[in-house]
């Protein structure tokens, strides 16, 4: 995510607990990271909405030599969000434990590892979890 105050919706919504992207007025779609134009059809008319944040995995990997500032092991993915966006993200889940295909929430956490967030260092970050399966079938 980028520095500055563009960043600043995605984090507040993440603070109360939501997820967040931006949506396009012009085309209709939906994107991360912030940008002041859509990276579709370059329209500047686009705005934050706060939205489910459930997907399938595309594809993960589990990584055992980490940058500094983050733990090792870590299992990363990236996930296809039901409305319309690719995040690659951290799973909180055991790289045994999951499957192309599986259907994941991406939902606030804390920031992985000691890495330095700057000015967001005091709200969460995101991770993706198995969704609760007394709630939700796979």
């Amino acid at each position: 995510m980028r520095e500055g105050a563009l960043a600043a919706p995605f984090f507040e919504a993440l603070a109360d607990g939501e997820f967040a992207v931006q949506r396009c007025s012009a085309c209709s779609e939906a994107f991360l990271p912030p940008s002041p134009v859509c990276p579709v059809c370059h329209a500047d008319d686009v705005g934050w909405e706060r939205t489910d944040a459930t997907g399938t995995l595309h594809a993960f990997t589990e990584l055992t030599r980490t940058p500094p500032g983050f733990d090792a092991p870590a299992v990363v993915g990236t996930v296809d969000l039901d409305v319309g966006v690719r995040l690659l993200v951290r799973v909180s889940a055991a790289y045994d434990d999951l499957t192309i295909g599986e259907r994941l929430v991406v939902e606030p956490s804390p920031a992985p590892g000691t890495l330095d967030r700057g000015r967001w260092s005091d709200y969460p970050f995101f991770s993706a979890t198995l969704p609760d399966e007394s709630a939700s079938p796979r």
